[in-house]
């Protein structure tokens, strides 16, 4: 159970397909201190697993299957984050999302650098003489499904979630490790 609620926790909140609000900082506040106090309950009881983003998480939804799961699962963590003003946990995860993808994207240096770097990673693959077509055509497949999931990721996140996030960088920062 630590493990999952850590997952939770760390993980963020699943991701609304358009934010119903801009964040604020009263909002970030408020969605932090309930990620602690689930961060502080999941240590006590001694399951928790540190989640640790991966890439196919940096795609829209990635990671609101696994904490809705979560969410699910731990009555405890439903009532926590009911307990910091989220009638529904679903709130809760959006706005956990929302924040995540908002540094994510301030934390990067852009989406036009990142297809930048895919590219030249494209143009390498082409080049290597030790790569057989296939494995080409297979890595080339999965640098473009990567370039679509990044995009999307970004896409659409507000400039002032972005720079709401960067007020309360070091906070967000701090709950995210493990």
């Amino acid at each position: 159970m630590r493990k999952a609620v850590a997952a939770l926790v760390l993980g963020w909140g699943a991701m609304a397909l358009f934010p119903a609000y801009a964040l604020d900082s009263e909002e970030i506040d408020r969605w932090l201190a309930s990620a602690e106090e689930l961060r502080a309950w999941s240590e006590r009881h001694g399951e928790a697993e540190p989640f640790q983003p991966q890439p196919r998480t940096l795609r829209r939804g990635g990671v609101e299957e696994l904490l809705s799961g979560m969410l699910e699962r731990y009555p405890e963590a439903r009532s926590i984050v009911r307990s910091h003003g989220y009638a529904e946990p679903e709130a809760w995860a959006e706005t956990g999302e929302q924040i995540y993808r908002a540094l994510v994207a301030a934390e990067a240096q852009g989406v036009d650098e990142i297809r930048r770097e895919m590219q030249h990673a494209l143009q390498r693959i082409d080049e290597d003489p030790r790569l057989s077509r296939q494995e080409k055509a297979r890595l080339r497949r999965k640098i473009q499904q990567q370039m679509q999931d990044v995009t999307g990721f970004f896409a659409g996140v507000p400039e002032g979630d972005r720079q709401a996030v960067q007020a309360r960088r070091e906070a967000i920062l701090e709950i995210m490790r493990p």
